[in-house]
């Protein structure tokens, strides 16, 4: 497992933390204040073996109601969370660089930032699998279009590749400007997908809708 040693020694530094308070005051006032009690209801008597990840989740998007002690008493098992699924980690990597270095001695301070540094990289990581999943997914749709006798699908491929010329002759033809695929992508949000600049301002001329 590729963080099993950095989430061991997570584990190993922080088990001494003693369970605070998760919270520092409620507030006197105030829509709030119900979110304070809920965290103080939902993990005033839970440990950290305890958290479902659907737990581990409202710790770090609620990261502002959460007091650096209870972040730390509970960190072990919010980083197995976020470093073995992923998600929130660029939630949980901000949080962490506000955390308060006063609590931690040396070897805490030296993981926490090594914690950091791991959640950015597996950041990095989950953008370019969706960035290739995206572009994937386009060349897919690209060949149902290339396939395609449907003058309106030949408008889109045109659309898609950059070509004014052939998007005009299309038009001239009786291609619909405003017909969607079946993906619901109307010609003017492809061109503006693919940054088509003067296709954009052509449709638009035409009476492309989004």
């Amino acid at each position: 497992m590729k963080h099993s040693y950095l989430l061991s020694n997570i584990e190993k530094c922080f088990s001494k933390f003693k369970k605070p308070a998760i919270i520092y005051k409620i507030p006197e006032s105030g829509v709030v204040t119900n979110d304070y009690l809920d965290i103080q209801r939902d993990f005033g008597n839970l440990l950290p073996s305890e958290m479902t990840d659907q737990q581990c989740s409202m710790m770090i998007c609620d990261g502002p109601l959460i007091s650096d002690e209870a972040l730390c008493y509970f960190l072990a098992r919010i980083a197995r969370r976020v470093l073995l699924q992923g998600g929130l980690e660029d939630l949980l990597y901000r949080r962490l660089e506000y955390l308060d270095t006063t609590l931690l001695n040396r070897e805490q301070k030296f993981t926490v930032n090594q914690l950091i540094d791991a959640l950015k990289e597996l950041e990095k990581e989950l953008e370019m699998e969706e960035k290739q999943e995206l572009e994937q997914s386009w060349l897919d749709w690209e060949q149902v279009l290339v396939e395609s006798d449907n003058i309106n699908d030949k408008l889109l491929l045109a659309i898609f590749r950059g070509s004014l010329d052939d998007v005009k002759i299309l038009i001239e033809q009786g291609a619909n400007v405003n017909e969607k695929d079946k993906n619901g992508n109307s010609p003017l949000d492809i061109a503006k997908y693919r940054e088509q600049s003067e296709i954009v301002e052509f449709l638009k001329q035409v009476c492309a809708r989004e």
